[in-house]
């Protein structure tokens, strides 16, 4: 539930679970809270719970894993870094702890993380089709200036299916527009659009069109923004969109002019953030 964004169900499953931790183990106790707390987004209380966990059993790798990805999301990179590097002490043919100890290293040392994506490939080679981390990856070679290799790893996702091809061509436009080609980001974004037409994730066609908005704005003004901003508002009550990307909306449709519609989706923020989610804060 959480994952899907239904966060009313999720809520109720982790009280679920916290009403029954009576009956279960204190390693279980412990578990329930870190990952309720996890999900809660609650980061400080999930990592000091995983650490407890981690000084209580060791060997377990899955606990080190768990802390450094709470600290990977509150952007303390070299603890997260330290801390994958303990899990992989212990598990070193995990592929998913090599890519985030990627991730970590990524905003600090770039050519270390490069090393680890790679190792991560390696252990795992469908890792390559997936569009996500190879955005990640290829904005990591960026960094250390191998635009080619960047290019040739977003090339390899048009080969996927339809939304494989949308997220590599949304990557080749972020590329493109990072060099200044931003004709070139705007036929790339157009092809995105194309490919998602019809996907029920509100989210991926809003990102869509915001992505093509903002290089419209830069190349061509705001009246060529305006004309794809203005129909993605009303993809806002076809499904949850999380207030942090509704409020990149709003910012978008503020620079375009749009100061009633953008007054309009930073309401829709407020109405959406929980008061008690350090996410959505």
């Amino acid at each position: 539930y959480y994952v899907r964004n239904n966060r009313d169900s999720s809520a109720a499953h982790i009280a679920l679970a916290r009403r029954q931790a009576d009956h279960v183990t204190e390693r279980e106790r412990l578990i329930i809270d870190a990952y309720g707390a996890e999900l809660e987004g609650d980061r400080e209380h999930a990592i000091t719970t995983y650490r407890i966990l981690s000084d209580r059993y060791p060997d377990a790798a899955i606990f080190w894993r768990s802390q450094a990805y709470n600290e990977l999301q509150l952007g303390r990179w070299e603890q997260s870094a330290a801390s994958y590097r303990r899990a992989i002490a212990l598990d070193s043919l995990n592929p998913s702890a090599w890519v985030n100890l990627a991730t970590a290293l990524s905003p600090i040392r770039p050519a270390e993380a490069i090393t680890a994506y790679e190792r991560a490939f390696a252990l795992l080679p469908q890792f390559r089709r997936d569009p996500g981390l190879m955005h990640e990856y290829g904005f990591t070679l960026v960094a250390v200036h191998r635009y080619d290799a960047a290019d040739s790893a977003f090339q390899a996702l048009l080969s996927g299916d339809r939304s494989t091809q949308a997220r590599g061509h949304r990557s080749l436009g972020t590329l493109r527009a990072y060099r200044g080609q931003y004709d070139k980001a705007i036929e790339q974004y157009r092809q995105a659009v194309l490919l998602d037409e019809g996907s029920s994730d509100v989210t991926t066609l809003l990102r869509d069109r915001t992505y093509l908005a903002a290089a419209l704005l830069t190349r061509r003004g705001p009246a060529a923004a305006r004309a794809v901003l203005i129909p993605a508002t009303r993809l806002m009550d076809s499904g949850y969109v999380a207030p942090y990307f509704l409020a990149t909306l709003g910012r978008l449709l503020v620079r375009v002019g749009e100061i009633d519609r953008a007054r309009t989706v930073l309401a829709l923020v407020d109405k959406r953030t929980a008061p008690d989610e350090n996410d959505d804060r």
